[in-house]
């Protein structure tokens, strides 16, 4: 009787602890898909997001230092790259007709 009362118990307690694994699961689902709204990038306000994305798709800048940029069609970035990164992005790339 007492056997059978201590694998009752530890059958319990087996269960209790994957409803607890799954629980922690879903938990860390949930804190990892939110954690990429507490990013930097997107405290940035949109207003320097603009200036950023002005520089960045600016044609024929001669301040590029970096050799690996020489393959690159022509050391700016698409506005088109920019818009698709997020939709906080693409809001501010599409308010900003100067990189287009």
């Amino acid at each position: 009787n007492d056997i059978t009362t201590l694998e009752k118990r530890m059958s319990d307690l087996r269960l209790a602890i994957e409803s607890l694994m799954e629980e922690k699961n879903d938990l860390t689902k949930l804190a990892n898909k939110f954690r990429s709204l507490i990013s930097p990038h997107r405290r940035l306000p949109p207003e320097l997001l603009m200036e950023i994305f002005k520089y960045a798709c600016e044609k024929d800048r001669d301040d590029w230092d970096c050799d690996d940029w020489d393959d690159y069609y022509d050391n700016s970035v698409s506005p088109h790259v920019l818009a698709c990164v997020c939709s906080g992005w693409r809001q501010v790339a599409l308010s900003c007709p100067v990189i287009w």
